[in-house]
């Protein structure tokens, strides 16, 4: 709908100005067709939209209540960490860290079925 207003814009912006004799073809004498309306959307797009909604929140949920670590150039080679492995219990910072991760992959692969379906 937006590529056909613009390519209707543009076609009459290159007309020749008032004045200057244009040559009378088919397409310069017929009025340009009306503008078809959009067709709504389906339920599908609307819960997946919705899923997507619901996934973007809570991605910036989880990121926004992540402790920041402080760690430096340090932590970010692997220096600054002295966990071990052989924890029991995983602490609510990694669960935080790990729903983050898969909530930013949701993210990713459903702004790429929303950018298809839309279509």
């Amino acid at each position: 709908m937006y590529l056909d207003f613009c390519l209707r814009l543009w076609a009459t912006l290159a007309q020749a100005p008032t004045g200057v004799p244009v040559e009378a073809t088919p397409a310069a004498v017929s009025a340009p067709p009306p503008p078809v309306a959009a067709p709504g959307l389906s339920v599908i797009q609307y819960l997946l939209m919705a899923v997507y909604l619901l996934v973007s929140v809570g991605l910036i949920a989880a990121v926004v209540t992540q402790s920041s670590k402080n760690e430096g150039l340090g932590g970010m080679l692997g220096g600054g960490s002295t966990q071990s492995v052989f924890q029991g219990k995983k602490s609510t910072e990694e669960m935080l860290g790990t729903a983050t991760n898969y909530l930013a992959v949701s993210f990713i692969v459903l702004s790429m079925v929303v950018s298809m379906v839309m279509r």
